[in-house]
């Protein structure tokens, strides 16, 4: 993936605050010790990351189950994102990255659109997956998400992965 995504794993993600589509500003520490979290950046101007999203809401119920909260960042302003929400009949928060100051820090933007890219922390906000979709016809894989999710529920802070595994160290990922 190259220098697409700017994170590393086994690494804190850097914290931020966000407008949301819950009429409040969104921290990501709100959900430090009480949740996993997915973050999945988007821009609103294809119908590729419509779908996306669809398919985000579409196994929200799971992702729930699995004590794992989804934030959409979404580089628009609250306006637009707050129709997006409504148009496409999502369940979880979106959050404005207008100035895409956010989107910077995790992932690669061009042309003020941030790479589809998704980010799986566990609920000490120590980064275990990521992902990003460089080719049009490509979405996220589900299910590789969720066997991440299941393995980060499953840790506990003494039991973090050593930082020197790569995910192709980890069988989850073959």
């Amino acid at each position: 993936m190259g220098n697409v995504l700017k994170l590393e794993l086994n690494r804190p993600v850097p914290l931020f605050e966000l407008p949301s589509t819950l009429g409040r500003n969104i921290q990501l520490w709100e959900y430090r010790q009480r949740k996993n979290v997915l973050i999945l950046f988007l821009c609103s101007d294809n119908n590729r990351n419509g779908k996306i999203l669809r398919n985000f809401a579409d196994n929200y119920d799971q992702y729930l189950s699995q004590n794992t909260e989804i934030l959409a960042i979404i580089n628009e302003d609250q306006k637009e994102i707050d129709g997006l929400k409504k148009e496409l009949n999502l369940p979880f928060p979106m959050l404005s990255d207008m100035s895409g100051n956010v989107a910077d820090k995790y992932t690669q933007i061009i042309d003020k659109c941030s790479i589809p890219s998704v980010f799986v922390i566990d609920k000490f906000g120590i980064l275990y997956y990521q992902s990003a979709l460089e080719k049009e016809d490509e979405f996220f894989e589900q299910d590789k998400i969720f066997e991440w999710l299941d393995f980060v529920e499953k840790q506990c802070p003494e039991c973090t992965i050593p930082v020197e595994w790569s995910s192709e160290d980890l069988e989850l990922v073959i």
